[in-house]
């Protein structure tokens, strides 16, 4: 009976909050939803997981995802929208009452019972022009909430193969001329491995993170002026490091061209000896690759090198927007809330508590049988389907991917990480809007920030690399980086208070 009650416990509390009836499952209310997420992996709202979705809030998506950056813009000039539009970006053009329905007017209108945290709020806040509150964006975390958890920050990292630096007698290194040294070893050693491979994604965030630049894309110098994080003098001295690793032939070429599916081949096939990726359990599947082509190989994360700064600034990941076409504002405003709530959170990352998954002693789900077959056989996501998860919360899905994780090898590693991360939000929050003269000179500076890095690292010689180098800072002053290094030099104070009230460390 206890059982029973536990089960349907979850479907009363939504039908009490939303005036929806505990059987809404059998004549659900189906949305229409752009998932803004061109390399989305899947593309239906089916599986064991959106089914339980339904069956607690009796709302079913018809999804489409979109084809690539261009749709959604597609979608807002032909004014042919969906009901819902969840996305990682555009919430400048999308924060418009003309467009989308502001949330605070949905939950009055409706008597809708959720308390958006105030960051949350100034988050999304920060893309409105006219003060309405159109999305709350998922996934934000402030510098705290890493310390009440056994699990790590989605952030960069270095995986190592551990039987190569046993190998060679040396202890993982703990700073950046150590590192340089097995580098160097490893290329005069092992010929036929490449020392450094890196994710195409990633890229060289791991290295920002290693000389103390962090990964805000502004960065506070002594004086208290906010720069541009390519004139920060660090960020060339990691520019140097890594041509002096390329011109050691400790970097491929090849690699800065190669697509995000094949970048981490060669460090699967054991022909490389460092992957530059992400926390988590990205390292897991490269150690079950490596220990495929040799049991005697063993893939770990390297624990923080000395001086580094885990310093990010993050507004969260996405949000979903209630379009002013959409037919069911009310059961749209309901959904999204409920999605927020800790128990929608577990639900659309984990599954289902008691059955997919129990609780371990140190706080982290652990999988039942069933749903960790289809984790090793590559099945979860045709299965279970977690991938609607508007309200996601990025805790829990740390906590899930670190359940998979043997803490003999990650514990230290993860411990030093979370004790170093540091959100900064305020940052981001300064930002330029769209369509302004400052975000434009924002947009332009990042369109050229990779393809100018890369120019700058494969410099065959000393003199190419400062040669690059100049015309890569050059190019930034022409672009006119100094008028938005003003900018957030002056904006950045006038935001930060609003997060510095809300137990973030200035």
């Amino acid at each position: 009976m206890k059982r029973l009650t536990a089960l349907l416990l979850p479907v009363l509390l939504f039908a009490m909050a939303t005036g929806s009836p505990a059987g809404a499952e059998s004549n659900p209310v189906t949305l229409t939803c752009l998932v803004n997420h061109a390399w989305y992996p899947v593309s239906s709202f089916t599986g064991i997981i959106p089914d339980e979705i339904t069956r607690q809030t009796g709302v079913r998506l018809d999804v489409m995802i979109a084809k690539d950056s261009r749709q959604i813009n597609m979608l807002l000039a032909s004014g042919d929208l969906p009901d819902l539009i969840y996305t990682p970006s555009q919430f400048d053009t999308l924060s418009n009452p003309e467009i989308c329905y502001d949330y605070d007017e949905l939950i009055g209108r409706y008597g809708v019972d959720w308390a958006i945290d105030d960051d949350q709020r100034s988050n999304a806040m920060r893309f409105s022009r006219d003060g309405k509150l159109y999305t709350v964006i998922n996934h934000y975390t402030k510098t705290e909430d890493w310390r009440g958890t056994a699990s790590v920050p989605m952030t960069a990292s270095l995986s190592v193969r551990a039987d190569m630096l046993d190998a060679m007698g040396v202890q993982p290194p703990k700073t950046l001329d150590e590192l340089m040294a097995v580098y160097l070893r490893v290329r005069e050693e092992y010929p036929d491995v490449v020392p450094l491979t890196f994710n195409t994604t990633h890229r060289f965030n791991i290295f920002r993170i290693y000389f103390g630049l962090g990964l805000a894309p502004f960065v506070e110098q002594e004086d208290g002026v906010y720069r541009y994080f390519a004139r920060d003098a660090r960020y060339t001295d990691m520019l140097q490091y890594l041509n002096q690793l390329y011109q050691n032939g400790c970097l491929l070429l090849d690699n800065f061209a190669a697509p995000t599916t094949q970048d981490s081949v060669l460090y699967k096939k054991g022909l490389s000896f460092s992957y530059s990726g992400c926390t988590q359990n990205a390292n897991v599947g490269l150690d079950l690759a490596v220990k495929a082509v040799d049991p005697a190989y063993h893939s770990i994360e390297l624990a923080p090198l000395e001086g580094a700064s885990f310093s990010h600034s993050n507004l969260g990941w996405s949000g979903t927007f209630i379009t002013r076409a959409n037919h069911a504002p009310e059961a749209s405003i309901r959904f999204v809330a409920w999605m927020f709530t800790p128990e929608a959170q577990r639900l659309t990352q984990w599954g289902r508590e008691g059955i997919d998954y129990q609780w371990s002693d140190d706080g982290l789900p652990v999988f039942s049988p069933e749903l960790h077959d289809t984790l090793v056989n590559d099945t979860y996501n045709a299965v279970y389907n977690p991938w609607f998860y508007f309200g996601a919360s990025a805790i829990v899905e740390s906590e899930g991917r670190c359940a998979l994780l043997d803490f003999a090898d990650y514990e230290e590693t993860y411990t030093a990480i979370r004790n170093l991360y540091e959100n900064r939000p305020w940052i981001v929050a300064a930002m330029p809007l769209e369509g302004t003269r400052e975000g434009d000179v924002y947009d332009r500076a990042m369109a050229i920030a990779n393809i100018s890095e890369t120019k700058i690292i494969v410099s065959e010689t000393d003199e190419a690399f400062a040669i690059n180098l100049r015309e890569y800072l050059s190019a930034l002053e022409t672009l006119d980086i100094e008028a938005l290094e003003s900018y957030m030099t002056r904006n950045v104070p006038l935001v930060q208070p609003s997060y510095a009230m809300n137990g973030e460390k200035p």
